[in-house]
């Protein structure tokens, strides 16, 4: 029975030594997706800390990954692209929350445009 744990513990080491050697490429590149989709969603006006915070870990995660150390480059990696999301969302709910306001002003307007015609 030892021999058993023994044996899946040597498995499971290399499993995780080979996932620490592989250039975390896909999580670099869908961080940069993330953060290009945050800036066009208007991410620097409205969530200009959010919107740092997922560049500046970018960086960190390619400057990492240059330097082998690939735990620590994907572990930016995904930090960068929830952070460049956390900043498309509030970016997008600022917007909605603009638009919501104009609505609003909208209905203040046309209800005051009826009252006034029914005088």
């Amino acid at each position: 029975m030892r021999q058993v744990h023994l044996a899946a513990a040597v498995v499971a080491g290399s499993f995780l030594m080979a996932c620490a050697s592989v250039p975390p490429t896909a999580d670099i590149a869908q961080a940069e997706v993330a953060v290009k989709e945050a800036q066009k969603e208007g991410a620097a006006q409205s969530s200009p800390l959010a919107l740092r915070m997922a560049q500046d870990k970018l960086r960190l995660a390619r400057e990492l990954a240059d330097k082998g150390e690939m735990v620590g480059s994907r572990r930016n990696a995904q930090q960068a692209e929830v952070d460049a999301l956390v900043a498309a969302a509030e970016a997008r709910r600022n917007e909605a929350s603009e638009a919501l306001e104009a609505l609003e002003a909208s209905v203040r307007t046309l209800e005051e445009e009826i009252q006034h015609d029914a005088r």
